[in-house]
């Protein structure tokens, strides 16, 4: 990646909730949070369809490929805090994450780099890293256009943070973020695999700032998969195989008044909702007596 303003990255601010994370714009995943995840909240963001795959298609292109694979069974959205002290930084840091990105999703040997030296994977799938397993996508925050890096002139126009909705319980630590990394995979495994891989390779350059995983449930039997309230999550999303339909609701076009950069990007919402499904599958029972 040469530069940020070449590298087609998704700009997010995260909204992260209390509870049980639901199911995207786009429905690709419905999750459950720790108790840590106890409230509502954050930022808001800038890239669209999560939690996807990007199997059979090219790292390289006009759009991270992630965005336009299928929903993948797992996922997980993890939110940095950039601590690179300059511009240079971020970019060196945005080129290290580009990096393992490709080198997760091509698979293959390990690098060996010698007896002296700390092993270069962590082993959680083996000697040999299945290709096409997994799919990154990047997206940055708000708060990352600021005075640190020289970016506020490049935000994208409708990159702004994110109103609280009534009856929020905010916890600021689960809020926002400056980097947002979505990982995608098939199995929980390889997410991990994923997510510690790049966590070694950016130590120093960003800090975690919250978590928070998801998945898609399998269809039973058969069509769109229910999500934890009982309902089909998606039915009523768009064709996302039209390349006409994406273009008039995914892609920046990178038209004024949008920055040039952010052509072929999209953005992205995360917003963790607290689910108390034993009360919700209580209430609709009693429904259905009525």
């Amino acid at each position: 990646m040469p530069d940020i303003s070449r590298r087609r990255f998704l700009q997010a601010g995260v909204l992260a909730g209390a509870g049980a994370a639901v199911g995207t714009v786009t429905a690709a995943s419905t999750g459950a949070t720790d108790a840590t995840a106890a409230s509502n909240a954050s930022d808001s963001a800038v890239a669209t369809m999560p939690a996807v795959r990007a199997q059979a298609l090219a790292f390289h292109g006009p759009h991270q490929a992630a965005l336009l694979g299928e929903p993948t069974r797992h996922t997980t959205f993890v939110s940095f805090d950039v601590v690179s002290p300059d511009a240079a930084g971020l970019r060196d840091l945005l080129r290290v994450i580009t990096q393992r990105a490709r080198l997760l999703y091509a698979g293959g040997l390990p690098v060996n780099l010698g007896p002296a030296a700390p092993t270069d994977d962590n082993g959680i799938l083996g000697p040999t890293i299945p290709p096409g397993q997994v799919a990154l996508v990047v997206a940055l925050g708000t708060s990352v256009f600021d005075d640190r890096y020289g970016l506020a002139p490049r935000r994208p126009v409708h990159l702004t943070t994110m109103r609280s909705f009534p009856n929020d319980n905010l916890d600021p630590a689960l809020l926002h973020g400056d980097l947002t990394v979505q990982i995608c995979a098939t199995d929980e495994d390889t997410v991990a695999h994923a997510l510690r891989d790049v966590t070694k390779h950016t130590r120093g350059a960003m800090q975690p700032r919250w978590k928070v995983d998801g998945f898609v449930s399998p269809p039973r039997p058969a069509g769109t998969p229910r999500n934890l309230l009982g309902f089909k999550d998606g039915t009523s999303n768009p064709d996302v195989t039209d390349p006409a339909v994406l273009e008039e609701l995914v892609w920046v076009r990178g038209q004024s008044p949008e920055p040039a950069w952010s052509t072929g990007g999209t953005y992205l919402v995360v917003r963790v909702i607290r689910q108390l499904v034993e009360f919700w599958i209580e209430c609709r029972s009693t429904s259905r007596k009525r």
